[in-house]
């Protein structure tokens, strides 16, 4: 009964140091998705953060599979406490000294 009711299911994707999250993928009604799908789209950005696919040389990935880099605002700017952890995991950005790229996966 509950998946003929009006409801929306949201997908809301992002990394811990994205705060809540990044992206968000909207399901019309939870019964439209069929029973045999086994994964979402993350989505699209919402609109305080913008996001790429970089390559492992850290270049856009354009049309090909990639890691997800999250930029934009209430992003966390390190570790605490953990400077050699935050050196490995946050990128900054050529774009602005301000911007902070954390890396979302291995």
């Amino acid at each position: 009964r509950i998946l003929e009711a009006p409801l929306s299911l949201n997908n809301f994707y992002g990394p811990s140091e994205a705060g809540i999250g990044a992206t968000i993928y909207e399901i019309d009604k939870i019964g439209a998705v069929p029973p045999n799908v086994q994964t979402l789209p993350v989505g699209r950005p919402v609109s305080w953060h913008q996001v790429v696919l970089l390559d492992p040389q850290l270049r856009p990935a354009v049309g090909r599979a990639g890691q997800i880099a999250v930029m934009g605002e209430g992003l966390a700017i390190g570790y605490l406490h953990l400077p050699e952890e935050t050196k490995k995991k946050f990128l900054r950005t050529p774009q602005a000294v301000r911007d902070v790229l954390p890396q979302c996966g291995p």
